[in-house]
Protein backbone atom coordinates (compact mmCIF):
# COMPACT_ATOMS: atom_id res chain seq x y z
CA UNK A 1 0.00 0.00 0.00
CA UNK A 2 1.57 3.32 -1.29
CA UNK A 3 0.00 7.06 0.37
CA UNK A 4 1.47 10.00 -0.76
CA UNK A 5 1.43 13.92 0.75
CA UNK A 6 -0.11 15.36 -2.05
CA UNK A 7 1.84 18.39 -3.15
CA UNK A 8 1.92 21.28 -1.11
CA UNK A 9 1.29 19.69 2.38
CA UNK A 10 3.62 17.30 4.23
CA UNK A 11 7.17 16.82 2.22
CA UNK A 12 5.71 17.53 -1.31
CA UNK A 13 6.90 20.69 -1.69
CA UNK A 14 5.02 22.54 1.09
CA UNK A 15 3.12 25.38 0.72
CA UNK A 16 3.62 27.42 3.76
CA UNK A 17 6.06 29.90 5.47
CA UNK A 18 8.33 27.84 8.36
CA UNK A 19 6.25 26.09 11.04
CA UNK A 20 2.62 25.34 9.78
CA UNK A 21 -0.75 26.63 11.69
CA UNK A 22 -3.98 26.88 10.64
CA UNK A 23 -3.96 31.27 10.42
CA UNK A 24 -3.23 32.40 6.95
CA UNK A 25 -0.58 35.21 7.04
CA UNK A 26 -0.72 37.87 4.87
CA UNK A 27 3.15 37.84 4.71
CA UNK A 28 2.82 34.41 4.04
CA UNK A 29 1.02 34.96 1.29
CA UNK A 30 3.27 37.56 -0.47
CA UNK A 31 6.05 35.54 0.23
CA UNK A 32 4.74 32.65 -1.87
CA UNK A 33 3.07 34.57 -4.40
CA UNK A 34 6.88 36.12 -5.17
CA UNK A 35 8.29 32.47 -4.64
CA UNK A 36 5.82 30.80 -6.85
CA UNK A 37 4.21 33.28 -9.44
CA UNK A 38 2.65 31.92 -12.24
CA UNK A 39 3.96 28.28 -10.57
CA UNK A 40 0.96 28.70 -7.89
CA UNK A 41 -1.64 27.68 -10.70
CA UNK A 42 0.37 24.06 -10.63
CA UNK A 43 -1.19 23.35 -6.71
CA UNK A 44 -4.06 22.39 -8.07
CA UNK A 45 -6.69 19.03 -7.97
CA UNK A 46 -5.86 17.74 -11.06
CA UNK A 47 -1.84 18.48 -10.76
CA UNK A 48 -2.57 15.73 -7.49
CA UNK A 49 -4.32 13.81 -9.92
CA UNK A 50 -1.84 13.79 -12.42
CA UNK A 51 1.08 12.99 -9.59
CA UNK A 52 -1.13 9.82 -8.65
CA UNK A 53 -1.02 8.65 -12.40
CA UNK A 54 2.31 8.88 -13.03
CA UNK A 55 3.06 7.51 -9.30
CA UNK A 56 0.75 4.29 -9.95
CA UNK A 57 2.93 3.99 -13.43
CA UNK A 58 6.22 4.26 -11.90
CA UNK A 59 5.63 1.46 -9.19
CA UNK A 60 3.30 -0.87 -10.79
CA UNK A 61 4.37 -4.34 -11.06
CA UNK A 62 2.71 -6.69 -14.00
CA UNK A 63 0.05 -9.13 -12.88
CA UNK A 64 -0.39 -6.77 -9.41
CA UNK A 65 -3.85 -4.84 -9.95
CA UNK A 66 -4.20 -0.98 -8.32
CA UNK A 67 -6.71 0.06 -6.38
CA UNK A 68 -7.22 3.76 -5.79
CA UNK A 69 -8.59 5.17 -2.65
CA UNK A 70 -9.49 8.64 -1.79
CA UNK A 71 -11.31 10.09 1.28
CA UNK A 72 -12.91 13.38 1.53
CA UNK A 73 -11.24 15.91 -0.51
CA UNK A 74 -9.18 12.89 -2.07
CA UNK A 75 -12.27 11.81 -3.61
CA UNK A 76 -12.16 14.78 -5.47
CA UNK A 77 -9.07 14.63 -6.43
CA UNK A 78 -9.66 10.48 -7.16
CA UNK A 79 -12.41 11.51 -9.63
CA UNK A 80 -10.29 14.01 -11.71
CA UNK A 81 -7.32 10.83 -11.38
CA UNK A 82 -10.24 8.79 -13.12
CA UNK A 83 -11.32 11.28 -15.63
CA UNK A 84 -7.46 11.52 -16.43
CA UNK A 85 -6.35 8.18 -16.18
CA UNK A 86 -10.05 6.31 -16.56
CA UNK A 87 -7.99 2.60 -17.21
CA UNK A 88 -5.21 2.88 -15.46
CA UNK A 89 -6.28 1.30 -12.10
CA UNK A 90 -8.17 -1.91 -11.64
CA UNK A 91 -10.64 -0.14 -9.40
CA UNK A 92 -11.08 2.68 -6.83
CA UNK A 93 -13.10 3.43 -3.30
CA UNK A 94 -14.15 6.81 -3.03
CA UNK A 95 -15.06 7.24 1.20
CA UNK A 96 -17.10 10.77 2.22
CA UNK A 97 -17.96 12.42 -1.30
CA UNK A 98 -16.93 15.54 -2.51
CA UNK A 99 -19.26 16.04 -5.90
CA UNK A 100 -17.60 16.32 -8.99
CA UNK A 101 -17.75 19.89 -9.50
CA UNK A 102 -15.96 20.51 -6.16
CA UNK A 103 -16.82 20.11 -2.38
CA UNK A 104 -18.80 23.08 -2.15
CA UNK A 105 -20.20 21.88 1.67
CA UNK A 106 -17.32 23.87 2.66
CA UNK A 107 -18.57 27.04 2.00
CA UNK A 108 -22.05 26.39 3.49
CA UNK A 109 -21.24 24.34 6.66
CA UNK A 110 -24.37 26.22 8.55
CA UNK A 111 -26.65 25.02 5.94
CA UNK A 112 -24.89 21.56 6.52
CA UNK A 113 -24.82 21.27 10.04
CA UNK A 114 -28.44 22.78 10.29
CA UNK A 115 -29.66 19.65 8.54
CA UNK A 116 -28.14 17.23 9.85
CA UNK A 117 -29.27 18.74 13.55
CA UNK A 118 -32.90 18.30 11.83
CA UNK A 119 -31.85 14.56 11.29
CA UNK A 120 -30.76 13.85 14.21
CA UNK A 121 -33.70 15.46 15.95
CA UNK A 122 -36.15 13.42 13.38
CA UNK A 123 -34.27 10.17 14.94
CA UNK A 124 -34.85 11.89 18.41
CA UNK A 125 -38.73 12.36 17.39
CA UNK A 126 -39.38 8.09 17.21
CA UNK A 127 -37.24 7.65 20.32
CA UNK A 128 -39.29 7.28 23.69
CA UNK A 129 -36.72 8.91 26.21
CA UNK A 130 -35.00 11.50 23.47
CA UNK A 131 -38.91 13.27 23.53
CA UNK A 132 -39.92 12.66 26.79
CA UNK A 133 -37.02 14.86 27.33
CA UNK A 134 -37.17 17.51 24.02
CA UNK A 135 -41.05 17.30 23.51
CA UNK A 136 -42.85 15.19 20.72
CA UNK A 137 -41.22 18.11 18.20
CA UNK A 138 -37.63 18.04 18.94
CA UNK A 139 -36.97 20.71 15.91
CA UNK A 140 -39.80 22.73 17.17
CA UNK A 141 -38.29 23.38 20.37
CA UNK A 142 -34.29 24.12 19.31
CA UNK A 143 -36.46 26.36 16.71
CA UNK A 144 -37.95 27.98 19.56
CA UNK A 145 -34.89 27.71 21.74
CA UNK A 146 -32.28 29.54 19.21
CA UNK A 147 -35.00 32.28 19.01
CA UNK A 148 -34.67 32.99 22.96
CA UNK A 149 -30.93 32.43 22.45
CA UNK A 150 -31.12 35.30 19.88
CA UNK A 151 -33.22 37.60 22.67
CA UNK A 152 -30.90 37.17 25.21
CA UNK A 153 -32.01 33.47 27.05
CA UNK A 154 -29.49 32.01 29.31
CA UNK A 155 -26.93 34.68 28.47
CA UNK A 156 -23.51 34.58 29.99
CA UNK A 157 -23.07 30.84 29.67
CA UNK A 158 -19.80 31.66 27.07
CA UNK A 159 -17.95 34.65 26.07
CA UNK A 160 -17.53 35.53 22.82
CA UNK A 161 -19.79 34.25 19.46
CA UNK A 162 -22.98 33.93 21.55
CA UNK A 163 -24.93 31.34 22.99
CA UNK A 164 -26.62 30.45 19.40
CA UNK A 165 -23.47 29.92 17.55
CA UNK A 166 -22.07 28.59 20.54
CA UNK A 167 -25.30 25.51 20.41
CA UNK A 168 -24.28 25.52 16.86
CA UNK A 169 -20.99 24.66 16.83
CA UNK A 170 -22.12 22.05 19.71
CA UNK A 171 -23.93 20.33 17.27
CA UNK A 172 -20.78 20.27 14.73
CA UNK A 173 -19.02 18.24 17.33
CA UNK A 174 -21.62 15.91 18.74
CA UNK A 175 -23.93 15.13 15.81
CA UNK A 176 -21.35 14.01 13.62
CA UNK A 177 -20.51 11.11 15.99
CA UNK A 178 -22.95 8.31 17.48
CA UNK A 179 -21.11 8.26 20.68
CA UNK A 180 -21.39 11.97 21.22
CA UNK A 181 -25.17 12.20 19.57
CA UNK A 182 -26.07 12.47 23.22
CA UNK A 183 -24.22 15.04 24.49
CA UNK A 184 -25.68 17.58 21.68
CA UNK A 185 -29.05 16.65 22.24
CA UNK A 186 -29.10 17.25 26.15
CA UNK A 187 -27.33 20.28 25.81
CA UNK A 188 -30.71 21.49 23.87
CA UNK A 189 -32.62 20.62 27.00
CA UNK A 190 -30.01 22.13 29.48
CA UNK A 191 -30.12 25.64 27.76
CA UNK A 192 -33.83 25.65 27.37
CA UNK A 193 -33.93 24.78 31.17
CA UNK A 194 -30.99 27.10 32.41
CA UNK A 195 -30.99 26.43 36.08
CA UNK A 196 -27.86 27.32 37.76
CA UNK A 197 -26.96 23.81 37.50
CA UNK A 198 -27.54 23.45 33.76
CA UNK A 199 -25.36 26.49 32.94
CA UNK A 200 -22.46 24.75 35.10
CA UNK A 201 -22.63 21.81 33.07
CA UNK A 202 -22.81 24.10 29.80
CA UNK A 203 -19.57 26.29 30.94
CA UNK A 204 -18.17 22.63 31.50
CA UNK A 205 -18.49 21.59 27.69
CA UNK A 206 -17.58 24.33 26.31
CA UNK A 207 -14.36 24.03 28.40
CA UNK A 208 -14.07 20.36 27.28
CA UNK A 209 -15.32 21.31 23.58
CA UNK A 210 -12.95 24.39 22.77
CA UNK A 211 -10.20 24.56 24.82
CA UNK A 212 -7.21 24.09 22.71
CA UNK A 213 -5.70 21.50 25.09
CA UNK A 214 -8.89 19.01 24.53
CA UNK A 215 -9.44 16.92 21.34
CA UNK A 216 -5.69 17.97 20.51
CA UNK A 217 -3.71 15.12 18.26
CA UNK A 218 -0.82 15.05 16.00
CA UNK A 219 -2.60 15.60 12.53
CA UNK A 220 -0.39 13.13 9.80
CA UNK A 221 -1.32 15.09 7.35
CA UNK A 222 0.34 18.59 8.31
CA UNK A 223 -2.57 20.46 5.77
CA UNK A 224 -1.81 23.47 4.73
CA UNK A 225 -4.60 26.15 5.00
CA UNK A 226 -2.92 28.32 1.78
CA UNK A 227 -3.40 25.42 -0.36
CA UNK A 228 -6.56 24.89 1.18
CA UNK A 229 -8.00 28.30 0.46
CA UNK A 230 -6.39 27.95 -2.99
CA UNK A 231 -7.85 25.04 -4.22
CA UNK A 232 -11.45 26.14 -2.76
CA UNK A 233 -11.62 29.60 -4.21
CA UNK A 234 -10.04 28.38 -7.47
CA UNK A 235 -12.65 25.04 -7.61
CA UNK A 236 -15.37 25.22 -5.23
CA UNK A 237 -16.46 28.63 -5.11
CA UNK A 238 -19.89 28.68 -7.30
CA UNK A 239 -20.10 31.32 -10.21
CA UNK A 240 -23.42 32.98 -8.42
CA UNK A 241 -21.97 33.02 -5.47
CA UNK A 242 -21.20 35.92 -3.48
CA UNK A 243 -19.54 37.01 -0.77
CA UNK A 244 -22.63 39.46 0.51
CA UNK A 245 -25.00 36.41 -0.88
CA UNK A 246 -22.71 33.88 1.70
CA UNK A 247 -22.91 35.99 4.32
CA UNK A 248 -26.63 36.37 4.57
CA UNK A 249 -27.15 32.66 4.31
CA UNK A 250 -25.24 32.22 7.32
CA UNK A 251 -27.08 34.91 9.00
CA UNK A 252 -30.78 33.33 8.50
CA UNK A 253 -29.70 30.19 9.50
CA UNK A 254 -31.48 28.62 12.34
CA UNK A 255 -28.26 26.74 13.33
CA UNK A 256 -25.00 28.69 12.42
CA UNK A 257 -21.40 28.97 13.76
CA UNK A 258 -21.17 31.95 11.09
CA UNK A 259 -18.54 29.89 8.93
CA UNK A 260 -20.20 31.30 6.28
CA UNK A 261 -19.21 35.02 7.34
CA UNK A 262 -15.86 33.87 8.03
CA UNK A 263 -15.60 32.34 4.12
CA UNK A 264 -16.80 35.46 3.16
CA UNK A 265 -14.19 37.58 4.49
CA UNK A 266 -11.34 35.45 3.45
CA UNK A 267 -12.56 35.59 -0.46
CA UNK A 268 -12.66 39.43 -0.13
CA UNK A 269 -8.99 39.38 1.01
CA UNK A 270 -7.88 36.92 -1.19
CA UNK A 271 -4.65 38.35 -3.17
CA UNK A 272 -3.70 35.50 -5.27
CA UNK A 273 -4.68 34.68 -8.79
CA UNK A 274 -7.21 31.82 -9.32
CA UNK A 275 -6.62 28.97 -11.70
CA UNK A 276 -9.14 27.77 -14.70
CA UNK A 277 -10.70 23.81 -14.25
CA UNK A 278 -12.20 22.63 -17.54
CA UNK A 279 -16.09 21.42 -17.53
CA UNK A 280 -15.47 18.38 -18.30
CA UNK A 281 -13.14 17.77 -15.57
CA UNK A 282 -15.91 19.02 -13.01
CA UNK A 283 -17.88 15.88 -14.00
CA UNK A 284 -18.03 12.21 -13.27
CA UNK A 285 -15.23 10.54 -14.86
CA UNK A 286 -16.15 8.07 -18.03
CA UNK A 287 -14.61 5.06 -16.50
CA UNK A 288 -15.83 1.41 -16.96
CA UNK A 289 -13.77 -0.09 -14.07
CA UNK A 290 -15.39 -1.08 -10.62
CA UNK A 291 -16.23 1.86 -8.20
CA UNK A 292 -17.52 1.52 -4.37
CA UNK A 293 -18.52 4.82 -3.07
CA UNK A 294 -18.93 5.38 0.97
CA UNK A 295 -20.81 8.23 2.81
CA UNK A 296 -21.84 8.02 6.09
CA UNK A 297 -25.93 9.69 6.91
CA UNK A 298 -24.14 11.60 10.12
CA UNK A 299 -21.33 13.28 7.51
CA UNK A 300 -22.02 17.09 7.66
CA UNK A 301 -18.99 18.00 5.53
CA UNK A 302 -19.52 15.94 2.80
CA UNK A 303 -23.35 14.73 3.36
CA UNK A 304 -25.34 12.43 1.82
CA UNK A 305 -27.73 15.04 0.54
CA UNK A 306 -25.61 16.45 -1.53
CA UNK A 307 -23.27 13.91 -3.84
CA UNK A 308 -23.78 15.48 -7.00
CA UNK A 309 -25.93 13.15 -8.69
CA UNK A 310 -23.16 10.46 -7.99
CA UNK A 311 -26.58 7.82 -7.62
CA UNK A 312 -27.18 8.74 -11.65
CA UNK A 313 -23.93 8.26 -12.63
CA UNK A 314 -23.20 4.98 -11.83
CA UNK A 315 -23.11 1.85 -13.74
CA UNK A 316 -23.52 -1.90 -13.36
CA UNK A 317 -22.81 -4.27 -10.64
CA UNK A 318 -19.59 -3.45 -10.31
CA UNK A 319 -20.58 0.30 -9.56
CA UNK A 320 -22.07 0.90 -6.13
CA UNK A 321 -22.97 3.64 -4.03
CA UNK A 322 -23.25 2.41 0.17
CA UNK A 323 -24.75 4.71 2.68
CA UNK A 324 -23.52 4.10 5.76
CA UNK A 325 -26.32 4.62 8.60
CA UNK A 326 -24.85 6.46 11.66
CA UNK A 327 -21.70 7.12 10.99
CA UNK A 328 -19.90 10.51 10.44
CA UNK A 329 -16.84 11.88 8.19
CA UNK A 330 -15.06 9.09 7.04
CA UNK A 331 -16.97 5.62 7.50
CA UNK A 332 -13.40 3.54 7.06
CA UNK A 333 -12.81 4.54 10.94
CA UNK A 334 -14.30 3.24 14.10
CA UNK A 335 -15.28 5.81 16.97
CA UNK A 336 -11.44 4.37 18.14
CA UNK A 337 -9.65 5.90 15.41
CA UNK A 338 -9.37 2.20 13.99
CA UNK A 339 -10.68 0.57 10.84
CA UNK A 340 -14.29 0.12 11.18
CA UNK A 341 -14.78 -3.75 10.98
CA UNK A 342 -17.90 -3.32 9.03
CA UNK A 343 -17.27 -0.63 6.74
CA UNK A 344 -13.59 -2.57 5.84
CA UNK A 345 -15.19 -6.06 5.20
CA UNK A 346 -17.59 -4.34 2.29
CA UNK A 347 -14.91 -2.66 1.11
CA UNK A 348 -13.00 -5.95 1.27
CA UNK A 349 -15.57 -8.05 -0.85
CA UNK A 350 -15.64 -5.22 -3.14
CA UNK A 351 -11.97 -5.40 -4.20
CA UNK A 352 -12.17 -9.70 -3.94
CA UNK A 353 -15.08 -9.58 -6.29
CA UNK A 354 -15.15 -6.43 -7.69
CA UNK A 355 -17.51 -7.21 -10.25
CA UNK A 356 -20.59 -8.00 -8.05
CA UNK A 357 -22.16 -5.97 -5.74
CA UNK A 358 -20.30 -5.73 -1.75
CA UNK A 359 -22.38 -7.96 0.74
CA UNK A 360 -23.64 -4.76 2.97
CA UNK A 361 -25.34 -7.37 5.44
CA UNK A 362 -23.02 -5.96 8.19
CA UNK A 363 -24.99 -2.72 8.34
CA UNK A 364 -28.50 -4.04 9.09
CA UNK A 365 -27.83 -3.73 12.93
CA UNK A 366 -26.61 0.15 13.21
CA UNK A 367 -29.53 1.95 14.90
CA UNK A 368 -29.90 5.29 16.48
CA UNK A 369 -27.31 5.34 19.66
CA UNK A 370 -28.90 5.33 22.61
CA UNK A 371 -29.10 8.49 24.41
CA UNK A 372 -29.52 7.87 27.82
CA UNK A 373 -27.56 9.50 30.37
CA UNK A 374 -24.79 7.14 31.24
CA UNK A 375 -22.52 8.20 34.51
CA UNK A 376 -18.89 8.12 32.33
CA UNK A 377 -20.45 10.09 29.64
CA UNK A 378 -22.09 13.03 32.16
CA UNK A 379 -18.93 13.13 34.11
CA UNK A 380 -16.55 13.41 30.99
CA UNK A 381 -18.83 16.00 29.36
CA UNK A 382 -20.40 18.19 31.57
CA UNK A 383 -19.28 17.10 34.54
CA UNK A 384 -21.90 16.05 36.35
CA UNK A 385 -23.77 12.74 37.18
CA UNK A 386 -26.07 12.70 34.86
CA UNK A 387 -26.23 14.17 30.63
CA UNK A 388 -29.57 15.85 31.79
CA UNK A 389 -30.66 16.26 34.76
CA UNK A 390 -29.01 17.41 38.07
CA UNK A 391 -29.18 15.51 41.01
CA UNK A 392 -25.71 16.42 41.92
CA UNK A 393 -23.09 18.54 40.19
CA UNK A 394 -19.63 17.55 40.30
CA UNK A 395 -17.60 21.04 40.78
CA UNK A 396 -14.53 20.39 38.97
CA UNK A 397 -13.30 21.07 35.78
CA UNK A 398 -12.13 19.33 32.35
CA UNK A 399 -8.57 19.07 33.60
CA UNK A 400 -9.80 17.48 36.96
CA UNK A 401 -8.50 13.67 37.00
CA UNK A 402 -11.88 12.37 38.29
CA UNK A 403 -13.67 13.27 35.22
CA UNK A 404 -10.65 12.94 32.48
CA UNK A 405 -8.89 9.59 33.63
CA UNK A 406 -11.39 7.09 32.06
CA UNK A 407 -13.87 9.11 29.26
CA UNK A 408 -16.57 6.92 27.75
CA UNK A 409 -14.60 4.27 24.90
CA UNK A 410 -14.19 6.20 21.64
CA UNK A 411 -15.26 9.56 23.05
CA UNK A 412 -11.26 11.14 23.21
CA UNK A 413 -11.03 9.98 19.29
CA UNK A 414 -14.36 11.30 18.18
CA UNK A 415 -13.90 14.71 19.58
CA UNK A 416 -10.84 14.95 18.39
CA UNK A 417 -12.09 14.25 14.82
CA UNK A 418 -14.76 16.37 15.01
CA UNK A 419 -12.05 18.82 16.42
CA UNK A 420 -10.50 18.73 12.95
CA UNK A 421 -12.98 18.95 10.53
CA UNK A 422 -14.79 21.95 12.70
CA UNK A 423 -11.15 24.03 11.86
CA UNK A 424 -11.42 22.88 7.77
Amino acid sequence: MYSFDNRGVGRSTPLGCGKQTDDVKPVCLEELATRWGDGLQHFSTTAAAIDIGMLIQSLRVEGTPEYVWGGSYGTLVANRYLSLFPDQAAGAILDSICPAEGCRTILHRDESVEKLARRVLENCEADAFCTSKLTSDPWGLLERLMQKLEDGHCGGVIAGPGEKNFLSAVFAQTFADPVLIEVGLAAIYRFDRCAPADVAALQHLALLLFSPSQGAGTDPWDPSPYLNRHVVFSEFWEDALTPASLREESRNRIVTMGTGERWADRRESWPWPLYDVPVSLKRWADTSIPLLFLNGTLDYATPDWDLGGVEGYLSGPSQNLVVVPFKGHMTMLDVYGEVDACVASIATSFVQTPGRAPDVGCLAGRRFPDVRSNVSMARWAMGTNNLWENPSLIVATPDDDELTAEPPPGAVEALRRARRLLED
